[in-house]
């Protein structure tokens, strides 16, 4: 009976794949989404609603809804409070957008890429126009995106993919009709990476537009240890953690409370943006967290137990394994393991800073400190070396330095600028900030052992200034010396000291003089002895205290012996001890202590025989070789290095004091010596500043948090530059090709990208960011760092990292023989008017695609790759030509003329105040005689008409695209005033067209014979030259 059974289910499956075999085409079937997706849809731009509705997007989720929708629960409660979530942070994102790009600065980023701008929610379109259950799969990818990079989250579907076939095949999981069909298609590797693209970009949308709540989720998920579940088949472990989740959340949208059993639930909270109070059974006392969210209902409460915590927890919060079979091109599976903690793998640069403050808390030498006067100590050294002032010098001369030399020495300290910029981020924060900031800060002392580079010597208390070498020779005078050692003494032995312990500092040439280290102060002066050859003195160097005796020893000044001391210190009358010191108790670093032989001379018997009480000293600190130093000496027997010395509140009240002398500190600083900041440590704060200089003009981008588990020191932007080492102690300075390396490399938390092959980049695109060149966001005169680089929201519609650069040739369009009627080339009047208001630029791209090497291989993804993109300019909707900018930019045809208005309006700007730009050639005009005229109010109307109405040579206005391309004999002015998306277009293709082009500034308000004139005799001698004003 089981047999026939089976042989009619057989033959039952066989008919059905026969009826699946029909054609079916999934792009057809497309339904209206859900009311609550809709304001969602409205802020799509066009591209992004076609992918979604009929395109590779629509596509995708049909196959794969149709593969898994019998195996799922209903969840009609959830897809509606879903797309009312969706629909709010749309809203939110896309005001945003449109208030940063209201301004004139920001204006440019949303013109120049408006297809590829703006929120991406194709990913949710998508799902919502395929059926409801499909909204299911766009949460399936939230979830897998939230825990897994890229690579590994794309190998999670192809295995869900194919395992799903092969269990539906062997009869093993009932089938509909739609999953038959869907068997017998296939899902592209590049069509899942697609999919898990637009989930991973709508994530970083969320995240931000949900900030508040989401930390907050995230700092609670931080306290537990929690599985996503057990199972080591990732079919099954998947499929678990997805439907139960499923379940859960369902369930609390209909009002049933919920118990966590596993960290699915709250892995699906977090990628899902959606909020329920919470119940903490915490170790103490429970705790309820109400997370204010109106879709959930307040009473649908979610407990969490603390129970599963282990009980040395690590921090992890929610973490999954799984064996991965799919990730690599050949090879047995690779077990990862993923987890998700109080932060999630996308922070900040502000966050990735306050990690950074982590690791130099632990490498810097501040143990135990606490964190926040640690933080209060850095920002206070980095506003005292930093400042480009010479106050603290004693020198007037020095006090007097030109700016540029003070600016050069501040900038000798700009490893110490990150640490400042997150230690005033910690001392600025308050409640859950606060406590995410301490969290980040633990994170990067324990976890991040090799971000900063391991050092072999140790670094002394608060970058080694806590050395007694180090503080007390960057202490303003020898009694602030005083001081602070008997401050030092008192805090490590007590107030109740018996022991003896002596300060010798320097007061004239070879003459000391000596203070008590302990108890009452004394002060003993000293007096040169006059020395008898003939008399055997002790040493040809004794000293008389007044009326007690010091002697300090000849040999490498380790011993000091004090004849007849005070009654307070006085010990049991012992033979007068002499040191001596051998050859190999040198070499050894000992020393000892023996009697002085005696002589037969009478008067050494003399003097042998009369006995003083003493008290031998060693010295603790304080140089041999530098009689400058001060020195401290004790008791031999109680010498422990380690003991004496200053402590980081030491520093900090020397320096809230004034009692460091600045320019010393920095010197010491800078050093290396005295455990001071190893040279690789200042190293690699110095790349982290670099990376920050590149970051303070993107606000808003986030970092993987993955590149913490590397070297910053390992990056090649920084290698490339040095060799190995740092060239110049005032920073790193960055191209253009190093930025886009380095945004690169913090985008894909990997040290490994090359800047050499990336010096056509124009801009990259990856999640829910493009980094554009500014160069591509500017009019051609602005000025700006030629590094510099602006983020817009958007991306290409392409998963990982795409580095967009330009066709080696790029096409021109060829005029046809009847355009001749619409080209007038007429003379060029002098009147500067906008005639493209109608040309737009556009990009899109060839199927061209070149993998980056990342120094990896095997696997089967590819992380970056370049990809040829076109910017193109139209005009009234018509293709003109394909441009690039970068080339054009640093060809030698393209000059941007200055003005220098110091003498007509002061001080406007002054040449080469601001970075230059890379290649293009500059042409300096001293003074503008139409600006300046036109000020005075006798001028009269000839006068101003005679500036502006000829140049003395043939000029002819260019109105139209047509007329650049069939240009006229003579020079060509092009009138496109105030548009700065013109004037960049027209520059660039002037230069490829190969004319010497002049693009004349902005704060020309009209074009005048002095100007242009004074401009053609620095031009060539050709009269095809072309200005654009």
């Amino acid at each position: 009976m089981d047999k026939l059974s089976m042989a009619l289910g057989m033959s039952t499956l066989e008919a059905n794949f026969g009826l699946a075999r029909i054609n079916f085409d999934f792009s057809l079937y497309k339904v209206e989404a859900p009311k609550e997706y809709r304001e969602l849809g409205e802020v799509l731009t066009a591209r992004r609603r076609d992918a979604a509705e009929s395109g590779s997007y629509h596509v995708t989720v049909r196959k794969l809804n149709a593969l898994f929708e019998h195996t799922l629960p209903p969840i009609p409660r959830l897809v509606s409070a879903y797309g009312l979530r969706s629909s709010k942070i749309a809203r939110m994102a896309s005001d945003k957008n449109k208030g940063s790009s209201a301004g004139a600065t920001h204006a440019p980023m949303y013109r120049i890429f408006p297809e590829h701008s703006g929120i991406d929610g194709t990913n949710i379109w998508a799902a919502a126009t395929s059926g409801e259950q499909a909204v299911a799969l766009h949460l399936l990818a939230c979830m897998l995106a939230r825990l897994w990079p890229p690579t590994e989250a794309t190998s999670i579907w192809v295995e869900l993919v194919a395992e799903r076939k092969k269990r539906v095949q062997e009869g093993r999981e009932a089938p509909t009709l739609a999953c038959l069909a869907a068997i017998q298609v296939n899902i592209t590797r590049e069509q899942l990476a697609e999919w898990d693209a637009g989930a991973r970009a709508w994530l970083r949308i969320a995240d931000k537009a949900m900030e508040r709540q989401q930390k907050q989720l995230m700092l609670i998920i931080g306290n537990v240890d929690i599985a996503v579940n057990a199972k080591m088949d990732v079919y099954d472990s998947v499929l678990q953690a997805w439907t139960s989740s499923l379940h859960a959340v369902e369930n609390m949208l209909c009002d049933v409370p919920q118990t966590v059993q596993s960290g699915a639930v709250l892995l699906a909270l977090s990628a899902w943006h959606l909020y329920p109070n919470l119940f903490v059974l915490g170790e103490t006392s429970p705790k309820a967290v109400d997370l204010a969210d109106g879709l959930m209902e307040p009473t649908a409460v979610l407990t969490l137990g603390l129970q599963n915590a282990h009980e040395h927890k690590s921090g992890d919060g929610v973490y999954w394994s799984l064996p991965l079979a799919y990730l690599r091109y050949y090879g047995p599976s690779i077990v990862s393991r993923r987890t998700m903690g109080s932060h999630s793998s996308r922070i900040s640069f502000d966050q990735f800073l306050q990690i950074v403050l982590g690791c130099a808390l632990r490498d810097g030498g501040f143990g135990d400190m606490d964190v926040t006067e640690a933080a209060s100590l850095i920002c206070g050294l980095y506003n005292e070396l930093c400042t480009p002032s010479d106050s603290h010098h004693k020198d007037e001369a020095l006090r007097a330095r030109p700016r540029d030399e003070k600016l050069a020495d501040s900038q000798k300290f700009t490893w110490l600028a990150p640490l400042a910029r997150a230690a005033s981020i910690l001392l600025g924060s308050r409640g859950e900030e606060l406590e995410s900031s301490m969290r980040l800060i633990g994170y990067g002392k324990r976890r991040c052992n090799t971000l900063l580079g391991a050092s072999l010597t140790p670094t002394g208390p608060v970058f080694g200034l806590g050395t007694p070498q180090a503080f007390l020779r960057a202490l303003n005078g020898r009694e602030s010396a005083i001081e602070s050692i008997r401050k030092m003494i008192q805090d490590t032995l007590g107030t109740t000291t018996n022991e003896v312990y002596i300060i010798r500092y320097k007061v004239a040439e070879n003459v000391f003089a000596y203070a008590s280290g302990a108890g009452t102060l004394h002060r003993w002066s000293a007096v040169q002895l006059a020395t008898d050859e003939k008399q055997d003195r002790i040493s040809p160097d004794a000293i008389q205290i007044r009326k007690y005796g010091l002697h300090d020893s000849e040999v490498q000044q380790q011993f000091l012996v004090w004849f007849n001391p005070p009654s307070t210190f006085r010990q049991e009358r012992i033979p007068r001890l002499a040191h001596l010191a051998t050859k190999e108790n040198l070499d050894s670093g000992k020393s000892s202590l023996a009697p002085k032989k005696k002589r037969k001379s009478k008067k050494r018997e003399t003097q042998d025989n009369f006995e003083l009480p003493s008290i031998i000293l060693e010295r603790i600190f304080g140089s041999a070789d530098n009689d400058d130093d001060v020195a401290l000496y004790g008791p031999p027997e109680h010498i422990d290095p380690s003991l004496y010395v200053f402590r980081h509140k030491d520093v900090a009240e020397a320096l809230r004091k004034g009692l460091l002398y600045i320019p010393t500190a920095k010197k010491l600083l800078n050093s290396g010596s005295f455990r001071t900041p190893s040279m690789k440590l200042r190293d690699s704060l110095r790349v982290v500043q670099a990376a920050a200089t590149v970051y303070e003009h993107l606000p808003d981008a986030t970092v993987s948090i993955d590149i913490t588990s590397h070297s910053i020191e390992d990056v090649q932007w920084v290698n490339r530059k040095r060799g190995g080492r740092l060239a110049s102690d005032t920073g790193i300075f960055l191209d253009l090709a190093d930025t886009f390396a380095c945004i690169a490399c913090f985008e894909l938390g990997i040290p490994t990208i090359q800047p050499a092959g990336l010096g056509d980049v124009m801009a990259l695109s990856i999640g829910n960011s493009i980094y554009i060149s500014r160069y591509l966001l500017s009019d051609p005169t602005e000025k700006f760092r030629a590094n510099e680089v602006r983020r817009i929201e958007g991306n290409i519609g392409k998963p990982g990292l795409a580095f967009m650069i330009p066709p080696k040739n790029p096409m021109v369009k060829t005029l046809a023989n009847d355009t001749w009627n619409v080209i007038t080339h007429a003379t060029f009047d002098g009147k500067l008017e906008n005639n493209f208001d109608a040309t737009s630029l556009h990009l899109s791209f060839t199927d061209y695609v070149l993998p980056v090497d990342l120094g990896t291989h095997g696997f089967q993804d590819r992380e970056a790759f370049f990809v040829e993109s076109l910017v193109s300019i139209h005009d009234r909707g018509t293709w003109i030509a394909d441009l690039d900018v970068m080339a054009a930019i640093r060809s030698e045809l393209l000059s941007i003329v200055e003005i220098d208005f110091r003498k007509a309006h002061g001080d406007r700007f002054s040449v080469g105040q601001t970075a230059a730009r890379v290649g293009a050639g500059s042409s300096t005009l001293p003074t503008c005689e139409y600006q300046e005229k036109k000020k005075r109010p006798q001028v009269t109307r000839e006068q101003n008409q005679a500036l502006h109405t000829g140049f003395g040579f043939p000029t002819t206005s260019v109105d139209c695209w047509n007329e650049l391309l069939d240009p006229s004999l003579q020079t060509s002015v092009i009138r496109v005033h105030g548009n700065w998306l013109g004037r960049l277009g027209a520059a660039v293709l002037s230069v490829q067209l190969g004319f010497k082009t002049y693009v004349l500034p902005l704060e020309c308000e009209d074009a005048c014979r002095h100007c242009v004139g004074a401009l053609m005799k620095h031009g060539t001698d050709k009269r095809r030259d072309v200005i654009i004003c």
